[in-house]
């Protein structure tokens, strides 16, 4: 598939039906029924361009944060989203790219300024073994958080972090109209628990796959979803054989495998983050080449992802680039 039939697979207007009442809500506050953010595409190597792996999905007027790798704050803070208006966050896995941009979430969040402000408990949702990393977590900044409640500078109920742990598959969260599904994934033998999410509102639905080789269960759980959010490892063709390349390929989704997975999903719009290029880059990887060697499995819209791309989902599925605002 050629440059521009990319582009215009990019743009591509998708329909979908939406229950009445809950689409005029979300006219009325001039957001669509769910908007998805792409507040980091990258993996845990370090990169300006791409910062640590997580995503934003904003419905029912809630903000859920999904994994918060490095720099997952500064992209928020850069979509005007204030820290303090996050209602929950949602882990995956346990890899260090999902959970370095956690603490700094948490103890900036009730900070109080209007960049920050939150009042209420730490809402952390993730599969069970979350909570020693809370329960670290929290140790780790227990001097920071005392300082800052003694000197009612912070409200103690602003520094709690709530931990809900879970094992998958399950519904873990439900408010406000807006369902959370985790389901199970295969990010190989070794890495357990790894989990994927969908998001259900409005008659709309977003899946998240979380880290995953290719799996029957993101196929089951995204078909015909409004948005797929697909990880990716993207080797070099030319590289594929070699013996540091077969472990890494063992835990992620080749851009071929993906395009099955699309194929058989058939979501209306498919988009890759947590975009894996290790060893070396060439013709065989880029971003188009990427698209390219998916859409040999599915000709559907295939987006590779950008950070702080966002999609809005209601009768149409409308790609945006990100603009500064000042």
């Amino acid at each position: 598939m050629g440059h521009t039939t990319f582009r215009a697979a990019m743009l591509a207007v998708l329909f979908a039906f939406v229950p009445l009442a809950q689409a005029a809500n979300a006219a009325s506050t001039g957001m669509p029924a769910i908007r998805v953010t792409l507040l980091g595409t990258g993996t845990p190597s370090l990169s300006p361009e791409r910062f640590g792996n997580s995503t934003l999905v904003q419905a029912g007027g809630l903000n859920l944060v999904f994994d918060a790798g490095r720099g997952a704050t500064i992209r928020l803070a850069q979509l005007k989203v204030p820290l303090g208006s996050i209602d929950a966050t949602f882990i995956t896995h346990f890899h260090s790219d999902h959970l370095n941009g956690l603490a700094d979430l948490w103890t900036t969040s009730f900070l109080r300024t209007p960049q920050n402000g939150r009042t209420a408990p730490f809402e952390l949702y993730g599969p069970t073994g979350i909570a020693p990393i809370a329960q670290a977590m929290e140790a780790m900044f227990a001097p920071d958080v005392a300082i800052r409640e003694a000197d009612a500078e912070v409200p103690p109920a602003a520094t709690e972090v709530r931990v809900h742990a879970f094992d998958a598959p399950a519904v873990v969260f439900q408010r406000n109209g807006v369902r959370v599904s985790a389901f199970k994934v295969d990010h190989g033998k070794a890495i357990q628990p790894a989990v994927g999410y969908r998001i259900d509102y409005a008659g709309h639905s977003v899946v998240i796959s979380g880290d995953t080789r290719y799996d029957q269960r993101v196929i089951d759980q995204a078909k015909g979803v409004d948005l797929l959010v697909h990880e990716v490892g993207a080797i070099s063709t030319h590289h594929l054989e070699e013996s540091w390349a077969k472990p890494v390929a063992g835990h992620h989704t080749s851009p071929e495998e993906a395009g099955k997975v699309f194929a058989l999903a058939k979501p209306k719009m498919a988009v890759f983050s947590h975009i894996s290029r290790p060893g070396p880059k060439d013709q065989s990887n880029t971003d188009q080449a990427i698209h390219d060697r998916a859409a040999t499995a599915w000709d559907g819209p295939i987006v590779v992802g950008e950070d702080l791309m966002s999609f809005d989902i209601d009768s149409t599925v409308t790609l945006h680039r990100f603009e500064p605002q000042h």
